[in-house]
């Protein structure tokens, strides 16, 4: 499993979430308008794969005594490899 530390950037947003984890004023918003035709299964599948390829979209963090890490998922729904 792949590990990254988490910046001391990083690590203010992970104490804010821990002080009050249903806050959202931290989250972004993507919108986006097709007008064309779309492939539902293949545009799931692509999403799926880019997740599984990029750490920080396809992990979770964990503490480790005194450091937190990024780590990655085992799996991702939908991804083949």
């Amino acid at each position: 499993m792949d590990q990254l530390v988490l910046s001391p950037y990083g690590k203010i947003f992970y104490y804010e979430w821990k002080l009050d984890p249903s806050r959202s004023d931290y989250n972004i918003v993507f919108d986006q308008t097709f007008k064309y035709f779309l492939d539902i299964e293949r545009l799931n599948k692509t999403i799926a794969r880019f997740v599984a390829d990029h750490l920080l979209l396809n992990s979770h963090l964990i503490e480790d005594q005194e450091e937190i890490f990024w780590a990655e998922n085992d799996k991702i729904v939908g991804v083949v490899r």
